[in-house]
């Protein structure tokens, strides 16, 4: 089995601002071909093989440490590597770490590479992986979604909470986009979700409209209910996002 993990990612900055010059790395240690994006993992040859990923977008949260600034980022990123059993290692990573201070931000987004020895943290961390990155900016990002729902029918603020994490997931590559997703719900009286039906959608990605449909389905999302017949929900989640520069 593949050992999971978190891991911090290096991130070497020479300021920290909209647009930063990005350091060429090494030639005999690039690998244009790689990616960090999507699903995917990024597969290395060897543990402590160098990569280049020119073009990588990652949303997250930008904070304050007591010596560096980190980037927490929205969706972990998986890496995957020859184990030393002859199989298969993968662990992901969560933040990165900025070598100098900055104001922290509730919603950033990442552009640049990433390149650098793999090599894990310390003895007691033997899954976080280190690697140096450099952006060629930071911009401010801001995802808003608003649903309508009869509240005395379903979790509200637990759904839109699960429904903003679809939005930050799948507006990643999107510098300004609003819209809407219209949504006929049949409830059982036992809260469970029978039936999902489109009513309407406005600029709603496939994969932010299948993560909201996964989320209707999660369990205990629908209240109980004293009818003896089952019963149709309307529900219309509204969406946006716009990317400026930091100041």
């Amino acid at each position: 089995m593949p050992n999971r993990g978190a891991a911090l990612l290096t991130f070497g900055l020479i300021a920290c601002a909209s647009h930063l010059e990005r350091p060429k790395p090494p030639a005999d240690t690039a690998r244009a071909s790689a990616t960090w994006e999507g699903d995917e993992c990024l597969t290395l040859r060897s543990r402590d093989e160098r990569v280049d990923v020119g073009s990588a977008m990652i949303d997250g949260d930008l904070h304050k440490g007591r010596e560096h600034c980190y980037l927490d980022l929205q969706r972990a990123r998986c890496v995957r590597f020859p184990a030393d059993d002859g199989g298969t290692d993968e662990v992901y990573v969560r933040a990165l770490r900025l070598d100098q201070s900055c104001e922290s931000q509730p919603e950033v987004r990442f552009r640049g590479s990433i390149h650098g020895a793999v090599e894990p943290l310390g003895v007691q961390h033997l899954n976080d992986w280190t690697i140096d990155a450099h952006a060629t900016s930071i911009e401010r990002a801001k995802h808003v979604v608003q649903l309508e729902v009869d509240a005395s029918a379903a979790r509200k603020e637990l759904l839109e909470s699960f429904m903003l994490r679809c939005w930050r997931d799948a507006s990643v590559a999107s510098n300004a986009v609003d819209g809407h997703l219209a949504l006929a719900v049949v409830v059982s009286p036992s809260g469970e979700v029978g039936e999902v039906r489109e009513r309407e959608s406005v600029s709603a990605p496939e994969r932010f409209a299948a993560c909201v449909e996964k989320s209707i389905r999660a369990p205990q999302m629908f209240l109980e209910s004293d009818a003896g017949a089952a019963r149709e929900v309307s529900l219309r989640v509204s969406f946006s996002v716009s990317v400026s520069p930091l100041p």
